[in-house]
């Protein structure tokens, strides 16, 4: 499980999108592998068992859940042989506070959530992330 989501991209860089096995997958792996769905997961099952009362545990386990994802993705992107990706984990937990502002009663309890907008950020976020983000190069 160590280093299964190290983010790698080869040196000539180019998003090919024909029947090239790994050049046709190079977006969609950089995609899949910035969104962390394990913490995503945690979040919404947590989530749905605290009473809508319990302003203050809605908070501290959304909190919880954005430590969780540094260590689950610091953890997941490094191996052996080479630290934790921190840029790839830093796409990680933004996407993660964008959702959780999408996702989260507080921010409708405190008036804070503008909907449409956090969806339209999410959109742009999850859209342009593999572009310019692409790991380290491999030869």
């Amino acid at each position: 499980m160590k280093g299964v989501l190290r983010i790698r991209t080869k040196t000539n860089n180019a998003l090919k999108f024909n029947d090239d096995s790994e050049d046709h997958n190079a977006y969609f792996s950089r995609l899949i592998k910035l969104i962390p769905a394990e913490v995503l997961t945690l979040y919404a099952m947590g989530q749905a068992n605290i009473p809508d009362e319990e302003v203050w545990a809605e908070v501290i386990f959304g909190l919880v859940c954005c430590i969780l994802v540094v260590f689950s993705r610091a953890y997941a992107t490094s191996d052996e042989n080479n630290k934790p990706q921190w840029s790839a984990v830093l796409v990680s937990t933004i996407s993660f506070m964008i959702w959780l502002y999408l996702e989260s009663p507080i921010f409708i309890i405190l008036e804070l959530q503008i909907a449409w907008l956090g969806t339209i950020i999410m959109a742009i976020w999850m859209f342009l992330v593999p572009y310019f983000y692409k790991g380290e190069v491999i030869e």
